[in-house]
C-alpha cells in the first residue's frame, strides 16, 4: 500500500496481501503454529485460518523472545483465552481445545519446551495440546505456502520479514532456495509449520 517500503531483490513473498485484523469468522478450518526463539530471538504462535478454494489468513498471535517454557506457556494461555472466546461465539464445539504444531528443534537449557508446556497445560486442567512436527526442508515449506494465496494481518515483525526475506544468492545470483541464514524469518517459520501440517490436503 501506500508509503510501503520497497521489498528487497529476491523477496520469496512479494504477493501477500496485508489486512487490518483477523476476520472473526469465515474460515473453514483454523490452526495454530509456534516457532521458537528462547532469549534472542522471537518465539512466534501463529493462528491460519483457511478458506476455499486457496485463500491462508495468517495473524501474528505472540512474538517475543521467551526465556522460559512458564513465560512461553504464560503468553499462549492468554491468547487461546481470547481465541476460545472466538472460536465459542462462531459455535465451535471444542472452542477451548488447541492443538499447536510446534518446531521440534524445542531442547533449550536442559529443558524440552513441548513437553514441558503440555506439563504446564495439564497442571493448570487446559486443554493445549503441543506436538512437533516433522517440518520438510526450508524450501519445501516455502514453496508450499506459495501455492496459496496469502492474507497477513498487519504485524511491524512480520511486515520487516517479508520485506527482507530473499532467496539465497550465490555468487550474486539468485538461487530459488530461501537463505538459510536469513534472520528475518521467525514469524514466516511459525506459519510455514502450520501449513506444512496442515494444509497438504488443501489444494
Amino acid at each position: 500500500g501506500e508509503g510501503e517500503k520497497a521489498s528487497r531483490e529476491g523477496a520469496i513473498f512479494r504477493d501477500v496481501v496485508w489486512i487490518k485484523e483477523f476476520p472473526k469468522s469465515g474460515f473453514e478450518t483454523t490452526w495454530y503454529s509456534a516457532d521458537w526463539g528462547y532469549t534472542h530471538d522471537n518465539t512466534v504462535l501463529v493462528r491460519t485460518g483457511y478458506s476455499r478454494p486457496k485463500l491462508l489468513t495468517c495473524d501474528i498471535m505472540v512474538c517475543e523472545p521467551t526465556r522460559t517454557p512458564q513465560i512461553t506457556y504464560d503468553l499462549f494461555d492468554k491468547a487461546f483465552q481470547k481465541e476460545a472466546e472466538r472460536r465459542k461465539s462462531e459455535g465451535e464445539k471444542n472452542f477451548d481445545e488447541f492443538w499447536i504444531c510446534c518446531d521440534s528443534a524445542d531442547a533449550y537449557m536442559g529443558e524440552n519446551w513441548v513437553e514441558e508446556l503440555n506439563n504446564i497445560a495439564y497442571q493448570q486442567g487446559k486443554n493445549y495440546n503441543f506436538f512437533k512436527i516433522s517440518k520438510g526442508s526450508i524450501s519445501a515449506r516455502v514453496d508450499l505456502m506459495k501455492m496459496f494465496e496469502l492474507r497477513f494481518v498487519e504485524h511491524d515483525r512480520l511486515k520487516k520479514e517479508v520485506i527482507n526475506y530473499t532467496y539465497l544468492k550465490i555468487n550474486d545470483i539468485s538461487t530459488n532456495q530461501p537463505d538459510p541464514n536469513s534472520r528475518f524469518c521467525d514469524c514466516l517459520d511459525a506459519i510455514g509449520y502450520g501449513v506444512w501440517q496442515s494444509a497438504h490436503g488443501l489444494l
